[in-house]
Protein backbone atom coordinates (compact mmCIF):
# COMPACT_ATOMS: atom_id res chain seq x y z
CA UNK A 1 0.00 0.00 0.00
CA UNK A 2 1.13 3.54 -0.77
CA UNK A 3 0.26 5.50 2.35
CA UNK A 4 0.83 9.01 3.67
CA UNK A 5 0.08 11.28 6.60
CA UNK A 6 -1.43 14.71 5.93
CA UNK A 7 -1.55 17.87 8.04
CA UNK A 8 -3.29 21.04 6.84
CA UNK A 9 -3.52 24.45 8.48
CA UNK A 10 -3.82 28.16 7.82
CA UNK A 11 -1.27 30.62 9.23
CA UNK A 12 -2.40 34.10 10.28
CA UNK A 13 0.96 35.12 11.71
CA UNK A 14 3.72 36.72 9.67
CA UNK A 15 6.05 33.80 10.39
CA UNK A 16 4.98 30.17 10.28
CA UNK A 17 7.18 29.34 13.26
CA UNK A 18 5.08 31.69 15.41
CA UNK A 19 1.95 29.69 14.67
CA UNK A 20 0.62 27.40 17.40
CA UNK A 21 -0.43 24.71 14.91
CA UNK A 22 3.09 24.67 13.49
CA UNK A 23 4.58 24.17 16.95
CA UNK A 24 2.16 21.34 17.70
CA UNK A 25 2.86 19.73 14.33
CA UNK A 26 6.62 19.90 14.83
CA UNK A 27 6.24 17.83 17.98
CA UNK A 28 3.75 15.50 16.30
CA UNK A 29 6.18 14.75 13.47
CA UNK A 30 9.06 14.28 15.88
CA UNK A 31 7.04 11.66 17.78
CA UNK A 32 6.13 9.99 14.46
CA UNK A 33 9.76 9.75 13.36
CA UNK A 34 10.68 7.89 16.52
CA UNK A 35 8.69 4.96 15.14
CA UNK A 36 8.55 5.44 11.38
CA UNK A 37 11.09 7.40 9.36
CA UNK A 38 9.92 6.28 5.92
CA UNK A 39 6.25 7.14 5.63
CA UNK A 40 5.56 10.21 3.50
CA UNK A 41 4.21 13.27 5.28
CA UNK A 42 2.50 16.10 3.40
CA UNK A 43 2.16 19.44 5.20
CA UNK A 44 -0.40 21.67 3.51
CA UNK A 45 0.25 25.30 4.45
CA UNK A 46 -1.76 28.42 3.60
CA UNK A 47 -1.38 31.11 2.39
CA UNK A 48 0.94 30.38 -0.51
CA UNK A 49 2.87 33.59 0.21
CA UNK A 50 4.37 32.10 3.37
CA UNK A 51 8.15 31.93 3.45
CA UNK A 52 9.02 28.30 4.19
CA UNK A 53 12.53 28.30 2.72
CA UNK A 54 14.14 28.08 6.14
CA UNK A 55 12.10 25.12 7.38
CA UNK A 56 14.11 21.95 7.74
CA UNK A 57 12.25 18.66 7.56
CA UNK A 58 13.48 15.20 6.57
CA UNK A 59 13.43 13.97 2.98
CA UNK A 60 10.14 12.14 3.47
CA UNK A 61 8.30 15.27 4.55
CA UNK A 62 6.98 17.65 1.89
CA UNK A 63 5.42 21.10 2.24
CA UNK A 64 2.54 21.86 -0.12
CA UNK A 65 1.48 25.52 -0.15
CA UNK A 66 -2.08 26.44 -1.02
CA UNK A 67 -4.49 29.36 -0.89
CA UNK A 68 -7.64 28.91 1.14
CA UNK A 69 -9.95 30.59 -1.38
CA UNK A 70 -13.60 31.34 -0.74
CA UNK A 71 -15.48 30.86 -3.99
CA UNK A 72 -18.72 31.90 -2.28
CA UNK A 73 -21.54 29.66 -1.19
CA UNK A 74 -20.36 29.30 2.42
CA UNK A 75 -22.31 30.93 5.30
CA UNK A 76 -21.13 34.53 5.65
CA UNK A 77 -20.99 34.52 9.46
CA UNK A 78 -19.09 31.19 9.42
CA UNK A 79 -16.55 32.77 7.09
CA UNK A 80 -16.36 36.10 8.95
CA UNK A 81 -15.80 34.40 12.32
CA UNK A 82 -12.79 32.51 10.98
CA UNK A 83 -14.14 28.96 10.81
CA UNK A 84 -13.67 28.91 7.04
CA UNK A 85 -9.93 29.49 7.44
CA UNK A 86 -9.57 26.74 10.02
CA UNK A 87 -11.86 24.04 8.65
CA UNK A 88 -12.74 24.21 4.97
CA UNK A 89 -9.42 22.99 3.53
CA UNK A 90 -8.80 19.92 5.67
CA UNK A 91 -10.87 17.41 3.71
CA UNK A 92 -9.99 19.12 0.44
CA UNK A 93 -6.30 18.55 1.05
CA UNK A 94 -6.66 14.99 2.31
CA UNK A 95 -8.47 14.16 -0.94
CA UNK A 96 -5.98 16.20 -2.98
CA UNK A 97 -3.09 14.24 -1.48
CA UNK A 98 -4.66 10.96 -2.60
CA UNK A 99 -5.38 12.24 -6.10
CA UNK A 100 -2.10 14.08 -6.67
CA UNK A 101 0.19 11.37 -5.35
CA UNK A 102 -1.77 8.25 -6.36
CA UNK A 103 -2.03 7.16 -2.74
CA UNK A 104 -3.92 4.17 -1.44
CA UNK A 105 -4.60 5.72 1.97
CA UNK A 106 -4.25 8.97 3.87
CA UNK A 107 -4.17 9.34 7.62
CA UNK A 108 -5.24 12.95 8.14
CA UNK A 109 -4.25 14.53 11.44
CA UNK A 110 -4.89 17.76 13.21
CA UNK A 111 -1.64 19.17 14.52
CA UNK A 112 -2.55 18.45 18.17
CA UNK A 113 -1.65 14.78 17.92
CA UNK A 114 1.07 12.57 19.39
CA UNK A 115 2.35 9.18 18.23
CA UNK A 116 3.00 6.44 20.77
CA UNK A 117 3.65 3.64 18.27
CA UNK A 118 4.19 3.13 14.55
CA UNK A 119 1.07 4.25 12.61
CA UNK A 120 1.76 1.49 10.10
CA UNK A 121 -0.36 -0.62 12.45
CA UNK A 122 -3.34 1.60 11.61
CA UNK A 123 -2.73 1.35 7.87
CA UNK A 124 -2.39 -2.43 8.07
CA UNK A 125 -5.56 -2.81 10.09
CA UNK A 126 -7.83 -0.12 8.61
CA UNK A 127 -6.29 0.82 5.26
CA UNK A 128 -7.64 0.10 1.76
CA UNK A 129 -11.15 -0.55 3.02
CA UNK A 130 -14.39 0.86 1.68
CA UNK A 131 -15.25 2.72 4.88
CA UNK A 132 -13.99 5.85 6.60
CA UNK A 133 -12.26 5.31 9.93
CA UNK A 134 -12.39 7.96 12.66
CA UNK A 135 -13.47 8.47 16.26
CA UNK A 136 -16.99 9.20 17.51
CA UNK A 137 -17.47 12.79 18.60
CA UNK A 138 -17.76 13.53 22.31
CA UNK A 139 -19.95 16.67 22.09
CA UNK A 140 -22.84 14.66 23.48
CA UNK A 141 -25.14 17.50 24.58
CA UNK A 142 -24.84 19.25 21.24
CA UNK A 143 -25.37 16.06 19.25
CA UNK A 144 -28.56 15.35 21.17
CA UNK A 145 -29.91 18.82 20.42
CA UNK A 146 -29.26 18.65 16.68
CA UNK A 147 -30.02 14.91 16.40
CA UNK A 148 -26.62 13.71 15.25
CA UNK A 149 -25.34 10.46 16.75
CA UNK A 150 -22.60 9.32 17.18
CA UNK A 151 -21.19 11.95 14.84
CA UNK A 152 -17.47 11.83 14.27
CA UNK A 153 -14.30 13.60 15.32
CA UNK A 154 -12.23 14.31 12.22
CA UNK A 155 -9.06 15.45 13.96
CA UNK A 156 -7.81 12.03 12.94
CA UNK A 157 -9.29 9.95 10.15
CA UNK A 158 -8.10 7.32 7.68
CA UNK A 159 -9.54 7.45 4.17
CA UNK A 160 -8.71 5.18 1.23
CA UNK A 161 -8.80 5.85 -2.48
CA UNK A 162 -11.75 3.45 -2.66
CA UNK A 163 -14.06 6.05 -1.09
CA UNK A 164 -12.19 9.34 -1.60
CA UNK A 165 -14.31 11.63 -3.79
CA UNK A 166 -14.95 15.34 -4.25
CA UNK A 167 -18.64 14.57 -3.71
CA UNK A 168 -17.76 14.71 -0.03
CA UNK A 169 -16.77 18.36 -0.46
CA UNK A 170 -19.99 19.23 -2.28
CA UNK A 171 -22.04 17.71 0.50
CA UNK A 172 -19.97 19.52 3.10
CA UNK A 173 -20.88 22.94 1.71
CA UNK A 174 -24.57 22.02 1.57
CA UNK A 175 -24.57 20.55 5.08
CA UNK A 176 -22.69 23.42 6.74
CA UNK A 177 -25.15 25.91 5.29
CA UNK A 178 -28.17 23.84 6.29
CA UNK A 179 -27.16 22.83 9.81
CA UNK A 180 -26.01 26.32 10.86
CA UNK A 181 -29.16 28.05 9.60
CA UNK A 182 -31.55 25.31 10.74
CA UNK A 183 -30.22 25.14 14.30
CA UNK A 184 -29.31 28.76 15.03
CA UNK A 185 -32.58 29.68 16.75
CA UNK A 186 -32.73 26.62 18.99
CA UNK A 187 -29.14 26.82 20.26
CA UNK A 188 -27.46 29.23 22.62
CA UNK A 189 -24.75 31.43 21.15
CA UNK A 190 -22.07 29.21 22.73
CA UNK A 191 -23.70 26.05 21.38
CA UNK A 192 -24.01 27.56 17.91
CA UNK A 193 -20.31 28.53 17.96
CA UNK A 194 -19.49 24.95 18.94
CA UNK A 195 -21.63 23.73 16.04
CA UNK A 196 -19.60 25.97 13.74
CA UNK A 197 -16.46 24.12 14.86
CA UNK A 198 -17.88 20.64 14.32
CA UNK A 199 -20.11 21.32 11.30
CA UNK A 200 -17.66 20.02 8.69
CA UNK A 201 -17.02 16.76 10.52
CA UNK A 202 -20.75 16.20 10.98
CA UNK A 203 -21.15 16.93 7.26
CA UNK A 204 -18.80 14.09 6.35
CA UNK A 205 -20.46 11.79 8.86
CA UNK A 206 -23.82 12.66 7.24
CA UNK A 207 -22.43 12.05 3.75
CA UNK A 208 -21.43 8.49 4.55
CA UNK A 209 -24.69 7.86 6.42
CA UNK A 210 -26.51 8.83 3.24
CA UNK A 211 -24.36 6.35 1.30
CA UNK A 212 -25.46 3.56 3.67
CA UNK A 213 -21.79 3.27 4.52
CA UNK A 214 -21.49 4.72 8.03
CA UNK A 215 -18.20 5.89 9.50
CA UNK A 216 -16.46 3.15 11.47
CA UNK A 217 -14.40 3.70 14.60
CA UNK A 218 -10.79 3.00 15.46
CA UNK A 219 -10.20 0.69 18.39
CA UNK A 220 -10.58 2.91 21.46
CA UNK A 221 -7.35 1.57 22.90
CA UNK A 222 -5.35 2.37 19.76
CA UNK A 223 -6.56 5.93 19.11
CA UNK A 224 -7.52 8.19 22.01
CA UNK A 225 -8.97 11.68 22.40
CA UNK A 226 -8.61 14.48 24.93
CA UNK A 227 -7.20 13.20 28.26
CA UNK A 228 -8.17 9.55 27.79
CA UNK A 229 -4.55 8.33 28.22
CA UNK A 230 -4.65 9.61 31.79
CA UNK A 231 -7.26 7.02 32.80
CA UNK A 232 -7.23 4.31 30.11
CA UNK A 233 -4.86 1.41 29.51
CA UNK A 234 -2.28 2.74 27.02
CA UNK A 235 -0.31 -0.42 26.25
CA UNK A 236 -1.83 -0.51 22.73
CA UNK A 237 -2.01 3.26 22.21
CA UNK A 238 -0.79 4.39 18.79
CA UNK A 239 -2.20 7.88 18.32
CA UNK A 240 -3.38 10.50 20.81
CA UNK A 241 -5.39 13.55 19.69
CA UNK A 242 -5.16 15.64 22.82
CA UNK A 243 -7.10 18.77 21.71
CA UNK A 244 -5.66 22.25 21.45
CA UNK A 245 -6.68 23.27 24.98
CA UNK A 246 -4.44 20.56 26.44
CA UNK A 247 -1.32 21.59 24.52
CA UNK A 248 0.64 22.68 27.59
CA UNK A 249 -0.25 19.41 29.30
CA UNK A 250 1.09 17.12 26.59
CA UNK A 251 3.64 19.10 24.54
CA UNK A 252 7.11 19.76 26.00
CA UNK A 253 7.89 23.39 26.74
CA UNK A 254 10.81 23.50 24.30
CA UNK A 255 8.36 23.15 21.40
CA UNK A 256 6.21 26.05 22.55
Amino acid sequence: MKNAIVYSFFVREDFVTSNRCYKQMKYSIDTLRKFNKKIKVYIYLSPSTLDVSFLNFDKNTKIVKFDNNNKDGWPKDWVDLGYFEFLKHRWENAIDAINTNSLDNVLYLDTDTIFHKDPQVLFDKYGSTKVLWAKPDNSEDLMRKIEVWPGMNDGQFLISNKISTTKILDHMKFYVNHTLSHNKQKLTEAEWRNLCWVSTQYAVWDYFQNQNNPVQHFDENEVMLHVEPEYKDTKNLILHHYYNGNTEKFVPKEYL
